[in-house]
């Protein structure tokens, strides 16, 4: 029995969750953004997260990426008040 509630438990774990990290901006669209470091920028939307309030700033955020490599945020912490 115990090897079938192990499979159960880890069928049902959640996947670890992405992080990305970097300047938050807004995107060419309403309610996008773009989180961009090392040169490379990250398309980023988020129902959960009010990200306009950070468009600016060092962010770091928690979710997870899709397929075509936009990140979904459901966390956000502030690393600095600006980009530099």
């Amino acid at each position: 029995m115990i090897p079938v509630l192990a499979a159960i438990m880890m069928a049902a774990a959640p996947a670890p969750a992405d992080t990305v990290s970097g300047c938050l901006a807004k995107g060419d669209k309403a309610g996008t953004y773009t989180i961009t470091s090392g040169g490379k920028a990250t398309n980023v939307m988020s129902k959960s997260v009010k990200l306009d309030g950070h468009v600016g700033h060092t962010v770091t955020l928690t979710g997870s990426m899709d397929k075509n490599g936009d990140f979904d945020a459901t966390k956000l912490a502030m690393k600095s008040a600006s980009c530099m």
